[in-house]
């Protein structure tokens, strides 16, 4: 059996969607409730420290309505069950706050299935790193018990390498091949690099000496692979430089050209609200 996942760190919302939309269920809910208190039959077979741990990681969270399940399930994934589906929760919900999620008492059946290791990982596609480096970012050993968002956590670090050396349109197809008889699933991950973005410019607005100064220390230059990992070195390194108010979120772009793969860097640094002029380099 084979199950296609995505390569982010969405693996979770992945499932949650699919599962909906084959479920096909009505939901009898409130639109948004904090789950109060819960109580999950079908985990007899696993440890009573385990089934603390599933119903902590539920407890306190805000859903919308038909969501519940899929997150129930994919909480018992990460402990191995691979295959385990959750029922239609029923629940009871209690006056809350007006105008904030309300409280509610939450029941739901579970049926855990088996549970299963990680096989082997092999990956396809990939030139510019060796497998056995992108094997070693996927924080889990062949034989451990399958945790589907330390799959998640190694997938989006892998992306995020491949986005240091320039490529970031790096996507994978990533199938899991599924051993019912010996309680394994193998991971197969074909990749698409795509191609190497470089830095086409980079646009400083602020005061002439600040500009040429900030741009001397900048390590992307014209020219460059660009990498943004080296970013938050670069701004924490020339604070002193910025205004007080100066924010990434609202005070640095970035211009991204799928076609010519360039990329296009723009730092805004007045010191006030005067006009200040822009330099280009």
């Amino acid at each position: 059996m084979r199950r296609r996942m995505l390569l982010t760190v969405t693996l979770a919302v992945f499932g949650l969607v699919q599962g909906y939309a084959q479920g096909g269920t009505k939901w009898e809910m409130p639109p948004h409730f904090v789950v109060h208190s819960i109580r999950i039959t079908g985990l007899d077979t696993i440890s009573p420290q385990e089934q603390q741990e599933i119903k902590k990681s539920l407890i306190g969270r805000t859903f919308d309505g038909p969501e519940l399940s899929f997150v129930v399930e994919r909480v018992i994934q990460r402990h191995g069950f691979f295959k385990a589906t959750a029922g239609e929760p029923q629940t009871s919900v209690k006056p809350g706050k007006k105008g904030r999620p309300q409280p509610a008492e939450v029941a739901v059946e579970v049926h855990l299935g088996r549970r299963y290791k990680l096989a082997e990982v092999a990956f396809t596609g990939a030139k510019t790193f060796p497998s056995a480096q992108l094997r070693a970012l996927l924080p889990l050993a062949t034989g451990d018990i399958l945790d589907i968002d330390a799959i998640g956590i190694g997938l989006s670090a892998i992306r995020d390498l491949f986005a240091q050396r320039g490529y970031l349109d790096a996507v994978g197809a990533p199938d899991t091949q599924v051993d019912d008889e010996r309680g394994t699933v193998g991971l197969t991950i074909d990749l698409d690099e795509g191609g190497q973005y470089r830095v086409g410019g980079v646009a400083i607005i602020a005061p002439k000496d600040v500009a040429d100064r900030l741009y001397a220390a900048c390590p992307l230059k014209p020219g460059a692979v660009y990498n943004p990992a080296l970013l938050p070195g670069f701004f924490a390194a020339n604070r002193a430089l910025l205004p007080p108010h100066w924010s990434r979120q609202s005070d640095f772009e970035v211009s991204q050209d799928s076609q010519t793969r360039i990329v296009v860097l723009r730092v805004s640094a007045c010191p006030d609200e005067r006009s200040c002029p822009g330099k280009e380099y």
